[in-house]
């Protein structure tokens, strides 16, 4: 019984992860690519590089991700390091041989590009998220810094590795636009997140009283990605 429970949770995780990785696949290849944005992440470093040197988003994503993964491993939580590098080899399967060969990209104005792609994108990435895996990239750095400063919280590290992503941008495609519409994929994707785990509602607060509340504090900030404040 426990190892059929585990099978079809197995299961259920390996469809959310491919579910999630064609909507990531669609966003980045048909919407994202063409129009020159790099919205932060290890994707939008990957089509930085891509940009320079042709080479395919999907394995530029998962090369970007194999040092991430293996420090993930060695400091961070080894189950979810695990999760991410069935998830990252599903992503680079998905985009480079799935949908990159077959299915055509969107050409038009930069600024639905910005939006749709990144809607998609973030949708991709919540289901991920909802069984416990994560995308790589931005995530795992996160995590490494706030074993380096553990007061920063995750949102914060991910913004400050996001932003000089985008800032990078600008370096490459040569044009300060490129950053604004990455600014705005940036704010979609992470509303698309939001409403996906959290719903539609805009705030939840939990009060805790306990003698133990550094260590209570300690654990949502380090496994539930969430604020706290005494």
């Amino acid at each position: 019984m426990r190892a059929e429970s585990n099978m079809r949770k197995w299961g259920k995780g390996l469809a959310y992860d491919i579910i999630g990785s064609f909507l990531q696949a669609f966003g980045i290849w048909c919407f994202i690519e063409p129009c020159m944005i790099a919205p932060g992440g290890a994707s939008g470093f990957a089509l930085l590089i891509n940009h320079i040197t042709g080479l395919p988003v999907g394995t530029l994503t998962l090369i970007i991700n194999i040092p991430l993964l293996i420090s993930a491993y060695i400091l961070l939580n080894k189950k979810m390091a695990l999760r991410t590098i069935r998830t990252v080899i599903l992503m680079t399967i998905v985009l480079d041989g799935c949908v990159s060969p077959w299915v055509p990209q969107y050409v038009g104005d930069r600024l639905i590009s910005s939006v749709f792609g990144e809607i998609l994108a973030g949708a991709g990435m919540a289901l991920i998220f909802m069984e416990g895996s994560t995308t790589g990239g931005s995530d795992i750095l996160a995590k490494l810094l706030q074993k380096r400063f553990p007061y920063m919280h995750t949102g914060y590290a991910i913004m400050i590795i996001d932003f000089v992503i985008i800032g990078a941008s600008v370096l490459v495609f040569h044009e300060l636009e490129s950053a604004l519409y990455g600014i705005i994929s940036m704010v979609c994707s992470t509303q698309a997140i939001d409403a996906i785990l959290y719903g539609m509602n805009k705030g939840t607060m939990v009060m805790i009283n306990s003698s133990k509340n550094h260590e209570i504090a300690g654990f949502i900030m380090a496994r539930l990605d969430r604020g706290t404040t005494f």
